[in-house]
């Protein structure tokens, strides 16, 4: 055919088509190179079917090596799949890179380029293409992937790599180019590691494969490079430290590590310090190097009060990864002179033997260093990443340091750091720092859950006594609250991490308060099959936790923020969880009245904290609503009704008085009375929403004081009488609320007005414009008082500069025991 002439395999074609098939361009944020090498691959198919064998000869080893390069390093999954199957490679290669085996990209790099490379023909030019084109390549997943790639290559041609890569990716290491740099640096690390490990398994350690000029020039620009680290490359954990005898580069590395510390390369860093450690700075009977070891020790200590937020995290992190052989040992006195980390370290010393520690230990040292870096203070309550990275060395530091009840305290962890540990661990728990990325805080509390369970786990295998009961009942009080809150993927954490430590037999975690009651509530079965991410199956069983004494305060903190919440899902399923146990206690009394002082305790202890208060507002709105203290109420109506009249001297049996007759006159006079959770709610209220502009704390107060309408006796007085205050409240949005409320409540209850009036007073809360000028409505307002015999505000003018006039309450003692202010 006369058109099989116009593109005929020659030598001006071929490298055109072998250019073609690795072409890779980057315009912004993507590549627009994959649909040439799509086309590059047609045309290749397309000349082992045009053509006969004889034209192609000359090329094909140049043509099928690009080709297999392209079916296992390109970065699209199109064209791997085009290249692997356009030109046959044998039945070997096409059986193990066939079109589905190179779907996967990270099997391509790491598992197929090894067995095609182990043909002879294909080992250099893939080696080449990787240093060449993907070492250097705009994506960092590809360059990683490509020095993964280079080390598992590496014992295929080990004299190619130590003689030609090496020396060739040296002087790319200190380039301008970021990329290259990066890739550069990584491959270098992967390279050298693995001809380590090829001589290590070899029984000889052989230096000569980087020997001559190649040598020193490495250390060069290893020098080099830890002054011109970009932050935004690391260095993963390989073993070329295994060469170096320069004291001072030694010294430094662990700072330049852990000074550039970045998220993303977090475990290659302090991987790469504890072989350093491991490495350099032990003697040969397995001790430490006395003056390294405290030179280091404090360094690191000090850091962890560094105003930059990364470094306290890499430092952190590298007390974490300290051997064990660097945690032993006691604190020699820190000279003046050292410098202001030596001062604070000497402070912190100081502190710790007036606590009573005779001597101070290096593993003390590093967990109260940790421990500060783990707290929360005003300066640096910001630094979230820091607190959780402080709380995750914690653990590791038990992990290395290991366990004995009796110590030594100068190495393990004993009696006299579990309380430290835990109290640092179980604060960390209560961290909800809230910034402008969100709940910081949770990070910080997942640390902290998930190093309490390695703590508790390590100490249950070693030694169970030092498991204290009131650490027990605090850390399963702690998982309960975290069990029960509103986050999904955090409540699955904190799930798992209970269920864990609850159904541990190798031996049990001692001091579980009603261990037997929560084994019937979550069976061992639940450890695979309960999905705590799911509302709908976690709520149920967490809120059976409730009938526990020990388990309720926290259960019911932790429901309180989910009831009260926002996502719809979990509002639903937990507020029907609630539900469904108080319907079970409703008729109960003791029960009931339990439950509620333990509602009013979480009230009072997170007054004006809005993270508790609000939805805690909602949650009473709810339960108010639902009738769930139907059993006060109906005890307020029977009080109300009777006329309580005797005198002091009169006999009185003992079951006729009633539970509440401190409250009543004994004085011959009729008294209605109201149970005290109505009138301790109310006050908590009050106090909540005094002096707020928060529009959605006001909002849920109205709910809230509209459902203790249903309440009877002087607390529906001082109710009515705040949601009267509240109709003339500056803000319009509140008034018309207020007036939308207690018209709705008026109607549910019948009996709060004269019948007589009723008409009147529904005429007026629907048809005053509300938000009106303050003067016309509260003309409407104090009709409504008289209407409902509640007396009126008094409008008191205070003097003071920048501010306007206030209504509050009259300044007479009369009118404060009116409204049940002291």
């Amino acid at each position: 055919m006369p058109c099989l002439n116009l593109c005929v395999p020659s030598s001006a074609v071929v490298p055109v088509i072998l250019k073609a098939l690795i072409y890779d361009e980057k315009r912004g944020a993507c590549s627009v190179g994959s649909n040439v090498r799509d086309a590059a691959c047609y045309v290749c198919w397309a000349f082992a079917r045009a053509y006969e064998p004889s034209a192609l000869k000359p090329f094909v080893n140049q043509i099928s090596s690009a080709l297999l390069i392209a079916a296992v390093f390109d970065r699209s999954v199109n064209c791997r799949r085009a290249a692997s199957g356009t030109f046959p490679h044998g039945i070997d290669i096409l059986t193990t890179a066939d079109y589905f085996a190179v779907g996967i990209r990270t099997n391509c790099f790491l598992t197929i380029s090894v067995y095609v490379a182990s043909f002879a023909e294909y080992t250099k030019p893939m080696i080449d293409h990787l240093v060449d084109k993907k070492i250097n390549h705009w994506d960092g997943a590809i360059r990683e992937l490509a020095t993964k790639s280079l080390h598992n290559l590496t014992p295929l041609a080990p004299e190619y790599m130590a003689h030609t890569v090496i020396p060739k990716l040296l002087p790319l290491t200190v380039g301008m180019d970021l990329h290259t740099r990066h890739g550069s640096i990584l491959a270098c690390a992967e390279i050298t590691h693995a001809l380590y490990r090829l001589a290590a398994a070899q029984d000889s350690l052989q230096r000569d494969s980087c020997t001559g000029e190649s040598m020193p020039v490495f250390f060069l620009y290893l020098d080099l490079f830890s002054e011109f680290w970009s932050p935004g490359f690391g260095i993963s954990q390989k073993r070329w430290i295994i060469w170096s005898r320069d004291e001072q580069f030694i010294n430094d590395l662990p700072s330049v590590i852990l000074n550039k510390y970045e998220n993303s390369r977090s475990d290659a860093a302090v991987s790469a310090l504890a072989a350093l450690c491991d490495e350099f700075y032990k003697r040969e009977d397995g001790t430490a190097i006395v003056e390294v070891q405290e030179d280091l020790v404090r360094r690191y200590v000090s850091e962890l009060e560094n105003l930059e937020e990364m470094t306290r995290c890499g430092y952190a992190l590298g007390l974490g990864a300290l051997p064990h052989f660097m945690l032993h040992g006691r604190l020699v006195q820190v000279s003046q002179r050292e410098g202001e980390g030596a001062a604070r370290v000497h402070k912190m010393v100081t502190r710790l033997c007036c606590c009573g520690f005779n001597e101070v230990y290096l593993l003390l040292q590093v967990l109260e260093g940790l421990r500060k870096a783990a707290s929360i203070s005003a300066k640096d309550a910001r630094f979230a990443e820091a607190r959780r990275d402080a709380l995750i060395a914690i653990a590791r530091v038990c992990e290395s340091a290991g366990v004995s009840p009796e110590g030594p305290a100068d190495s393990v962890v004993c009696a006299g750091n579990v309380p430290l540990i835990y109290g640092t661990l179980l604060e960390g728990v209560r961290d909800y720092t809230v910034d402008s990325r969100g709940d910081v805080g949770a990070w910080v509390r997942q640390a902290a859950l998930t190093s309490l369970m390695k703590v508790t786990l390590l100490l249950v295998q070693s030694c169970p006594e030092l498991i204290t009961p009131d650490i027990s009942s605090q850390m399963f009080c702690c998982l309960a609250q975290q069990s029960a809150e509103k986050i999904d993927c955090f409540r699955a954490h904190a799930g798992h991490v209970f269920l864990t430590l609850l159904h541990f037999e190798r031996p049990a975690v001692p001091h579980i308060p009603y261990r037997e009651e929560l084994l019937k509530i979550f069976p061992s079965t639940d450890i695979e099959t309960l999905n705590w991410n799911a509302p709908s199956q976690a709520f149920p069983r967490i809120t059976q936790l409730l009938s526990l004494p020990t388990y309720q305060y926290p259960t019911l903190l932790g429901l309180t923020v989910s009831v009260g919440g926002l996502t719809e899902s979990t509002v639903r399923h937990s507020g029907q969880s609630l539900f469904s146990y108080l319907e079970t206690i409703k008729q109960d009394r003791r029960a009931l009245s339990e439950f509620s002082s333990t509602l009013l305790r979480i009230f009072r202890d997170h007054q004006r904290n809005d993270r508790v208060s609000i939805p805690l507002l909602k949650m009473l709105d709810q339960m108010l609503a639902n009738g769930c203290f139907e059993v006060f109420t109906a005890e307020d109506k029977y009080v109300t009704s009777t006329l309580i009249v005797f005198h002091v001297d009169q006999f009185v049996p003992i079951w006729l008085v009633p539970s509440n007759w401190e409250s009543l006159r004994l004085n011959g006079r009729t008294s209605s009375c109201s149970h005290s959770f109505s009138v301790d709610l109310l006050g908590l209220c009050k106090e909540e929403i005094k002096k707020s502009k928060d529009i959605q704390k006001l909002r849920s107060s109205i709910f809230v004081f509209c459902g203790l309408v249903q309440f009877q006796g002087d607390v529906r007085k001082k109710v009515l009488f705040q949601l009267l205050l509240l109709l003339c409240h500056p803000f319009p949005v509140i008034r018309t609320t207020t007036a939308s409320q207690l018209y709705e409540t008026l109607l549910m209850y019948d009996d709060v007005i004269d019948p007589g009036v009723i008409e009147e007073v529904m005429m007026i809360l629907s048809d005053t414009n509300w938000e009106a000028e303050l003067p016309e409505v509260r003309e409407q307002r104090n009709q409504l008082c008289e209407l409902l015999g509640v007396q009126k505000p008094v409008l008191v003018t205070q003097v003071r500069a920048n501010r306007s006039s206030r209504e509050t309450f009259a300044s007479t003692v009369h009118w404060r025991r009116h409204v049940g202010q002291p």
